[in-house]
């Protein structure tokens, strides 16, 4: 997860931001050996949730509601949240 999907978190490809927030979705409640994987991924995460792409958007989403299980995550979206739920409105 650490070498191959975060990296593509910032990729350029709209298709391979959203499959690689998909993956982190599918896989947000496991422990991670690497402490700052989590935090590297949150703040892609919120990067990604002002896309300009929809998908992007959506998975960004459905990725930050997943990663609410890690209390670290819960932490660093506190500052974030206006942003996040602007977002959330203007998908809906």
């Amino acid at each position: 997860m650490v070498a191959y999907v975060e990296p593509c978190l910032s990729h350029e490809s709209p298709l391979l931001r959203s499959r690689s927030l998909y993956l982190v979705s599918k896989y947000s409640t496991l422990t991670f050996k690497n402490p700052d994987f989590i935090p590297n991924c949150i703040k892609k995460v919120c990067a990604c949730i002002v896309d300009q792409y929809l998908p992007v958007k959506i998975q960004a989403s459905i990725c930050i509601n997943c990663l609410l299980s890690q209390k670290q995550a819960v932490d660093m979206l506190r500052p974030e949240l206006n942003t996040i739920l602007e977002k959330y409105v203007e998908i809906m």
